[in-house]
Order: C-alpha cells, then sequence, then structure tokens
C-alpha cells in the first residue's frame, strides 16, 4: 500500500483499540482498517458477510489453522454524493475481516456501524446476510440496539415491494443478481476500492449461481461479498431503476439526414424548402 491506512485492533468482542504500525506483522485480519475518517456531513453504509469461524479469537491466540477459516467481514462504504447533475462515486472508507464466530462480529459490528453513524442520527445502514449463521448476527445486533437494518425487497418484473424480513437473503437468483449488479458497478467506476486485500479477492473470484462465487483454493470471497452488500443497500438496486445521462439537442441548423429517415421523396423535398427558408437562403 503507497498509505498505511490508521489501524485499530480489535483484541476482543467490542473492543477497539489503536495499533501502532510497529505492531503490524503482515496480518491484516483482526484489524480495522480505515482509510477515511467518519465525518457527519456524509452518509455511509456497512455491509456484513458472517462466518461461522472461531468464538473469542482475537490476534492475540491465532493459530496456523486460522488462515482455513473463513472470514467474518465488515466493509464499510460512504455514497457517493449526487448533486448538479455530477455523481461521485462510492468509495470504501473501512475494513474489517477476521476469523471470528457470528456473535463476536456482531459486537464489533456494533461499534463501526456506530463510529460511522454519518448523517444517520446513530448508527449507519447495515445490511447483513441472514442465511445461514448470520441469523445470529442479525440478532444478536438487534440486541445491542443496532435497529438500522436493510428491510428486503420482494421484486419481480418491475414491481418492488419492501417486506417485513429484514436483512439480505442469499439464493441462486439473488446472488447473481447482486454480482452483476456490483460488479458492473465498479466496470463503471462508480465505486473506489482502497483495500489490497478486497483487490486481490475480486482477481480470484468469479459468479457461480449457487455459491455467488466459485472456489478459489487457499482462497476467500468475505471481502467481497460484504463490499457488494453494500453496494447494493448503497444504491437501492432492489428499488432504482437504473438511469444513464443523454445529451439532448433541442434545435439545430443543420440539415436532418435524410438518407437515414423512411420519408418518400415528396416529404424530403418539402423537408428542404423549409431548412432553406430557415436558412434564409436563395437557391
Amino acid at each position: 500500500m503507497a498509505e498505511f491506512p490508521a489501524a485499530l485492533s480489535v483484541t476482543n468482542a467490542g473492543e477497539i483499540q489503536r495499533m501502532d504500525v510497529s505492531e503490524y506483522d503482515n496480518d491484516p485480519r483482526g484489524i480495522l482498517w480505515v482509510w477515511r475518517p467518519p465525518t457527519k456531513f456524509h452518509k455511509y453504509v456497512m455491509g456484513i458477510d458472517p462466518t461461522g469461524g472461531r468464538t473469542n479469537w482475537s490476534r492475540f491466540n491465532r493459530t496456523r489453522d486460522d488462515a482455513k477459516v473463513d472470514n467474518g467481514c465488515i466493509e464499510v462504504v460512504q455514497l457517493g454524493r449526487r448533486k448538479g447533475g455530477h455523481n461521485e462515486p462510492d468509495q470504501q472508507v473501512a475494513e474489517f475481516a477476521a476469523p471470528v464466530d457470528p456473535y463476536d462480529l456482531a459486537y464489533i459490528a456494533n461499534i463501526v456501524g456506530r463510529i460511522y453513524a454519518g448523517v444517520d442520527e446513530d448508527q449507519c445502514g447495515c445490511i447483513v446476510e441472514v442465511t445461514g449463521v448470520g441469523a445470529g448476527t442479525f440478532r444478536q445486533l438487534l440486541e445491542l440496539g443496532y435497529t438500522n437494518q436493510f428491510r428486503w425487497e420482494k421484486y419481480a418484473s418491475t414491481t418492488v415491494n419492501q417486506t417485513q424480513q429484514m436483512g439480505w437473503i442469499a439464493t441462486n437468483s439473488t446472488n447473481k443478481d447482486l454480482w452483476i449488479k456490483a460488479s458492473r458497478h465498479i466496470n463503471l467506476r462508480n465505486a473506489i476500492i482502497r483495500s489490497p486485500w478486497l483487490v486481490e479477492e475480486y482477481a480470484d473470484c468469479r459468479m457461480d449461481t449457487a455459491k455467488e462465487y466459485a472456489s478459489n483454493p487457499g482462497g476467500h470471497d468475505d471481502r467481497v461479498r460484504a463490499f457488494n452488500l453494500a453496494l447494493w443497500m448503497a444504491n437501492g438496486w432492489s428499488l432504482n431503476i437504473e438511469r444513464t445521462e443523454e445529451d439532448v439537442r433541442e434545435t439545430s441548423n443543420e440539415p436532418p439526414s435524410w438518407q437515414a429517415s423512411d420519408c418518400t421523396w415528396e416529404e424530403i423535398q418539402e423537408g428542404w424548402d423549409k431548412v432553406l427558408d430557415r436558412m434564409g437562403g436563395d437557391y
């Protein structure tokens, strides 16, 4: 990394302490990486991908087998401002990944989400994959009073309705939609990624409707999943139809392209007469 970001070490569930650069041993797990500090003028969204993990895991009790365990991951995205016809890109501002269990991850997310409350009252928006072990993370967050949760949207064709179900539900269809929308958003340079570990995971990932990503032996896809979820909630893709801006030319002194039209010869001659009259020529 060209710039070493601020690092906060998560020693135990619910405790975050500032970490000195000299303590870093090239293992990014168990650290809250902060590339942009929170401000009260921006809106933030937190994507969470839970895993079975290991209870009471911390950087002080790591083992060699930890590398084989999937990481529980938290990705914080700052929404790009949309105003004046110019859309700023969304940007990654913080990341946490470690093989912690779903309940420990909830305690950590509770702090991170409140730190990045931004324009929201006291906690930023949160989207948790509730399929499988994620239900435990979601319930623990609610018990901690974290209620600014993603509400599932049921969508088919062009009809989209919010439901009472909260949290992200993973299915073959939603996995495909999540991957396509997020990867398109990134390829169009509408999102800034700062984590080198997230970049590595994206390089290894392929779409797989059963698991969202094809298996990559020795690697992980947890950061990708959490970041894609954050982008989904940040952009409201279930509720918003994607729009593009196109230049519209209202008037022109140039003659129309008659050869590209379906006009008759008489209509073309009449059109030419109108164009010449408007140009003030005497031909």
